[in-house]
């Protein structure tokens, strides 16, 4: 289930660690969120928030992300500045109060800073197409949720000697009953 609480921390959290990071924006923040929960569902066995992240034209994003944003600016958490980067017109958020780090664990906060160090000075484009190569993108139709599992699909992984032989074995025991 998405936990909206820790969600908020996360954004508040993750904007305060990009403050100096002049390519952090909206777009930036979504697909870091992204990587942040599909990166601890594959180290963890959790997400950190449980969010839904959706299938868009620019990538995966959290399927409830912009109302709580409006919520967050209402609330005074965070300040939402239209801003010119390059020949863009780009959306930066900034925290207006700390995040309340008691609600993630200690290997949440390393993974977070991992992402997030991971990703610095890489701008909208660039971490858009790095979330485009992500299998549960790829498979997913437009607006459909992209299920956590699909994080565990691993298509760079080259068969061993070991993984032949149970293939063979495993093929000779299916002809020996279906014959």
């Amino acid at each position: 289930m998405p936990n909206q609480d820790k969600m908020r921390e996360l954004i508040l959290y993750i904007s305060l660690l990009s403050e100096s990071d002049e390519k952090f924006g909206v777009t930036k923040l979504n697909k870091l969120l992204f990587f942040i929960d599909f990166s601890a569902f594959k180290v963890l066995g959790n997400s950190v928030t449980g969010e839904e992240y959706q299938k868009l034209p620019q990538g995966p994003a959290p399927r409830y992300f912009l109302p709580l944003r409006n919520k967050m600016e209402q609330a005074k958490e965070i300040l939402v500045r239209k801003e010119i980067f390059g020949n863009f017109s780009q959306d930066k958020i900034f925290a207006l109060r700390e995040p309340n780090l008691s609600v993630f664990t200690p290997n949440e906060i390393d993974l977070i800073h991992r992402v997030v160090d991971e990703n610095k000075g890489k701008n909208a484009t660039q971490i858009s197409e790095e979330s485009h190569n992500f299998i549960g993108w790829k498979l997913a139709n437009d607006k459909e949720t992209i299920p956590y599992e699909t994080v565990l699909a691993d298509f760079d992984y080259e068969p061993t000697a070991e993984d032949f032989e149970l293939a063979d074995s495993l093929e000779t025991l299916a002809q020996k009953y279906v014959s």
